[in-house]
C-alpha cells in the first residue's frame, strides 16, 4: 500500500510540472512578454464643451444631443482635457454639414488655422468624420472648432488620439565669429552667434587643430606657433539637420622696437618740381617690424623709399617711424 501511494504522489508531481512549464521549453518567456501600451485615446462631446452654439437634441447624434444652428454661423465650441504627454495627436471631429464647410482651428487660445470639414450632406441625419493632426503638450488643453461666416457646421463629438512625438522644431541659424588677429599667446574667444527660438536646445561643438571643444562661446589660447588657422563651429539639435561654420584667425608675434632710422634725399637743391627720393635707413633688429609715414610741405604718403615731386620753396619734410606687428 505504501508503495502504491508512492508511485501516485511521484505521477501526480510530475503532471504538475509538466502543466506549469511552458510548450517550448523556456521557463522564462512568459515573463518576458511584456504589454504593448494602447496609444491614449478620448471622445469629447460637443454639448459638454465650452461653446456659445445651442444645444438641440438629434437620435442620431452620438449621445442624442450636438452643438450649432441651421442658418445662423460664427459659432464655436470649445473641447478641453489632459493629455499625458506631448507630442501629436489625432482630432477626428463627428459633425453634420450641408457643404463643404472651412473652419477655423486653434490651440489654446494660440493662431488660428484653417481646416476644410467635407459636406454630410444633411443637418440632422446623416453625419461625417475628418481627423487632421495637431501638437500639444503635456497637460491640460484647449481645442477650439469655430465656424465662419456663410457656413453652418453642427458638432456632435471629438476624439483624440495619441499619434507619436512631434516632429522636431529646428528654428536655429548660427554666424560664427572672433577677432581677425592675435598675438602669440594670447587668449582668444570664439562665439557661436546663434539665432532662432530653439538656440537653448542647441549642441555646439568647435574643432580645429588639434582641440574639441563644447559651447556658444569658448576661450583658449593661441597655437604656439605663429599663422593662419580655421576652427570649424558644428551646430548639432536632435532631430534636425547639422549648421556648420567657420572662423579663420591670424597669430602674429608680439613687435619689438628695438631700432634707429635715419633720412636722406637724393637732391636737398632740386628744381621745383623735380622729382626728388625720400629715403628711410633703419638699423636694429626690429626694423622688419617697422613702417614709415612722410608729413610736411603737403606731403602725406608711407614707404621707406619715395619718389615725389619736390615742393616749391624751402620746406621741411618729416620721417615718422613706428612699430607695427610683423606678419610672417
Amino acid at each position: 500500500m505504501k508503495t502504491c501511494t508512492l508511485v501516485i504522489c511521484l505521477l501526480l508531481s510530475a503532471l504538475g510540472v509538466y502543466a506549469t512549464a511552458p510548450a517550448d521549453g523556456d521557463a522564462g518567456t512568459a515573463s518576458k512578454v511584456a504589454a504593448v501600451a494602447e496609444p491614449f485615446t478620448i471622445c469629447l462631446e460637443a454639448e459638454n464643451a465650452n461653446s456659445d452654439a445651442p444645444v438641440s437634441g438629434d437620435p442620431n447624434a452620438s449621445n442624442g444631443e450636438a452643438r450649432g444652428a441651421q442658418n445662423t454661423w460664427d459659432y464655436f465650441v470649445e473641447y478641453q482635457t489632459d493629455v499625458p504627454t506631448a507630442g501629436k495627436y489625432l482630432i477626428t471631429l463627428r459633425y453634420n454639414a450641408e457643404q463643404d464647410s472651412p473652419v477655423n482651428v486653434s490651440i489654446n487660445a494660440g493662431t488660428s488655422t484653417q481646416i476644410v470639414l467635407p459636406a454630410s450632406y444633411s443637418w440632422n441625419i446623416a453625419w461625417k468624420e475628418h481627423t487632421f493632426e495637431v501638437d500639444l503638450p503635456a497637460g491640460n488643453n484647449r481645442i477650439r472648432i469655430k465656424e465662419l461666416p456663410g457656413y453652418n457646421v453642427r458638432q456632435d463629438k471629438v476624439c483624440w488620439t495619441e499619434n507619436g512625438p512631434s516632429d522636431p522644431v529646428c528654428e536655429f541659424e548660427i554666424a560664427p565669429s572672433t577677432a581677425a588677429r592675435y598675438e602669440l599667446g594670447d587668449d582668444m574667444a570664439f562665439f557661436a552667434n546663434c539665432s532662432g527660438a530653439n538656440c537653448d536646445e542647441v549642441t555646439f561643438t568647435w574643432t580645429g587643430n588639434g582641440i574639441l571643444r563644447y559651447g556658444n562661446i569658448i576661450g583658449l589660447k593661441t597655437p604656439s606657433v605663429p599663422g593662419t588657422y580655421t576652427y570649424d563651429l558644428f551646430a548639432t539639435k536632435s532631430g534636425c539637420s547639422n549648421k556648420t561654420g567657420s572662423v579663420t584667425v591670424e597669430v602674429v608675434i608680439t613687435p619689438g622696437c628695438d631700432y634707429n632710422v635715419s633720412a636722406s634725399v637724393s637732391n636737398a637743391t632740386p628744381q621745383c618740381s623735380e622729382p626728388i627720393t625720400l629715403s628711410a635707413q633703419c638699423t636694429g633688429p626690429d626694423c622688419d617690424g617697422v613702417r614709415y609715414s612722410w608729413g610736411g610741405g603737403g606731403l602725406n604718403v608711407s614707404g621707406q623709399s619715395i619718389t615725389v615731386p619736390a615742393p616749391p620753396g624751402k620746406r621741411n619734410i618729416q620721417l615718422f617711424p613706428f612699430c607695427k606687428q610683423r606678419r610672417l
